[in-house]
């Protein structure tokens, strides 16, 4: 009968009863916590203390099993061949050389994807590509000097892979000391593959805007596919200019893992996310902040891409490729894994994000990155 009583009193009596019992756990919580904030040592927690060289060392079972794991696998080479033995023709004497790309990850990851498709389609060989590389006394130039595929990417995957994928698209690596041989005259500068924005860039409007550049180079005239020597082709770098979307998921998911950061690299990673594990000591075994320190800008950017590519969550700028190319790898894991998510949704709930899949958030609203990111970048 006191129950029944009790839950007829009016609302407000119930609030205040709630707001009573509440209120002294909360004070007694912030007082808690005012005298002990979240992350000092606590009587379950030793204070944090000075490590030496062997117990800061990284441990080779961490490192090995690091290294053993990537966040999209595995490598399913079939959607790639599918579509090589879709290419009409294959001209062992042609050669496609990537002249000029650059920039950080973020942007050489989609120059060397997009060129890679791009020797697909018009069936030709390529030479590994390289990039430009800043100068270290000033980071904004771009143009310093030249890097070889290894300075970021692993080149033993990536030939091995390729050779899976591919086996009609010969790579070509140039020697050291080696000269190649003398390009056609000009640069090829692809038209857009972006089939969302155009109907007509299609796969057959490429190969025929190709064939009609070739034909008015001196190497080319009166040339047919197969037919005379050996044909260099530089080719300017394009960024998300291939309608990834319109690809199947095969192809599109496993073309984006044929570029792996370098092993030397990766395992930098790894040393540093064990440290960071040590109680947050941050203690580095002086062995690898030597083998950091030596690394490039560049590269070590590719040590931050490594480690934020398995981080719980993630956030990044709008105006970033670094960032989207995190975001988009972490959401393919996601997809790998049947989670359905519309990343794109948090456009039209929320003022100033850009994509949003749980996992990473990219933050920022920018018109021509988000135009071109979505659909053209490889995940």
């Amino acid at each position: 009968m006191s129950a029944q009583k009790l839950l007829n009193k009016p609302p407000a009596f119930h609030i205040t009863l709630l707001l009573a019992t509440l209120a002294p756990l909360y004070i007694g919580s912030y007082q808690h916590r005012l005298h002990h904030p979240y992350g000092l040592p606590t009587t379950h927690q030793p204070p944090l203390q000075s490590v030496d060289t062997a117990t800061a060392a990284a441990s080779p079972d961490f490192i090995r099993n690091w290294l053993s794991v990537h966040v999209v696998e595995p490598f399913n080479p079939s959607a790639i061949a599918v579509y090589c033995n879709q290419t009409p023709v294959w001209d062992p004497n042609l050669v496609f050389n990537l002249a000029d790309a650059n920039g950080g990850i973020g942007n050489i990851r989609g120059n060397f994807l997009d060129f890679l498709f791009y020797a697909v389609e018009a069936g030709a060989s390529v030479m590994l590509p390289g990039m430009a590389t800043r100068s270290e006394a000033d980071l904004s130039n771009v143009w310093a000097s030249r890097g070889v595929f290894d300075l970021m990417f692993d080149e033993e995957w990536f030939l091995r892979a390729w050779r899976r994928a591919c086996p009609q698209m010969g790579v070509y690596k140039p020697r050291p000391g080696k000269e190649m041989m003398e390009p056609v005259a000009g640069t090829y500068f692809p038209p857009s593959r972006r089939r969302d924005l155009d109907a007509g860039n299609s796969r057959e409007g490429f190969r025929e805007h190709f064939g009609s550049w070739l034909k008015q180079q001196d190497a080319g005239k009166g040339r047919g596919d197969g037919e005379g020597g050996m044909v260099l082709v530089n080719v300017g770098r394009t960024l998300w200019e291939v309608d990834t979307r319109s690809l199947s998921p095969g192809f599109r998911r496993n073309f984006g893992q044929l570029l792996r950061i370098n092993p030397a690299i990766r395992r930098l990673a790894a040393m540093v996310v064990e440290q960071l594990a040590r109680e947050r000591q941050l203690i580095i075994d002086p062995r690898g902040l030597r083998d950091l320190e030596a690394l490039t800008w560049d590269q070590q950017a590719l040590v931050d891409y490594e480690v934020l590519q398995r981080a719980s969550v993630f956030g990044g700028f709008v105006k970033s490729s670094f960032s989207y190319n995190i975001a988009m790898t972490r959401a393919q894991w996601g997809e790998d894994r049947g989670r359905v998510v519309e990343p794109w949704r948090v456009l039209h709930e929320e003022i100033g994000v850009a994509f949003d899949d749980g996992f990473s958030r990219v933050v920022g609203r920018d018109g021509w990155h988000e135009a071109r990111i979505p659909r053209g970048m490889w995940p």
